[in-house]
């Protein structure tokens, strides 16, 4: 008797372990650093990027997708999604080509005052004779 309850707590205690939805079996890869999620500007008045949605994932590649939006009236301009890797320093390098202009675009998340912050920063040369740009942009979660 003692025995048939030892197995039945050790299948119990397995399935347990091996639910779905547990926490992944390998540790992330080494260095990744996630910025998964949907980000707002915490400036309402910016003139350049206004959200971007980031999804990485460090439990398989040092690659990811980035969809940034940027001020357009009278709705956001949707620069589509992009490939996204992952650099030594742990921030996100892309870039937008588009018929007018190519983008570089640096993501990265930091911490002050215990609040996670992700930081965009994108440098735009135009093809069609307007200044090149640079903007450095703050985020939050959404």
């Amino acid at each position: 008797m003692r025995l048939k309850i030892t197995i039945l707590l050790a299948g119990l205690m397995t399935a347990l372990l091996v639910a779905p939805g547990t926490a992944h079996a390998e540790p992330p890869l080494p260095g990744c650093t996630s910025i998964s999620g949907d980000w707002r500007n915490i400036d309402g008045q910016t003139r350049s990027v206004t959200r971007a949605a980031a999804s990485t994932d460090c439990y398989s590649s040092y690659h990811g997708t980035a969809h940034l939006y940027g001020k357009c009236s009278p709705a956001d301009c949707d620069w589509g999604t992009t490939r996204i890797d992952q650099q030594s320093d742990g921030s996100w390098t892309g870039q937008y080509v588009t018929g007018f202009a190519t983008r570089h675009i640096w993501l990265k998340t930091s911490y002050f005052s215990g609040v996670r912050y992700l930081r965009v920063y994108v440098q735009s040369h135009y093809n069609d004779g307007r200044a090149d740009t640079t903007f450095d942009d703050w985020m939050l979660p959404a």
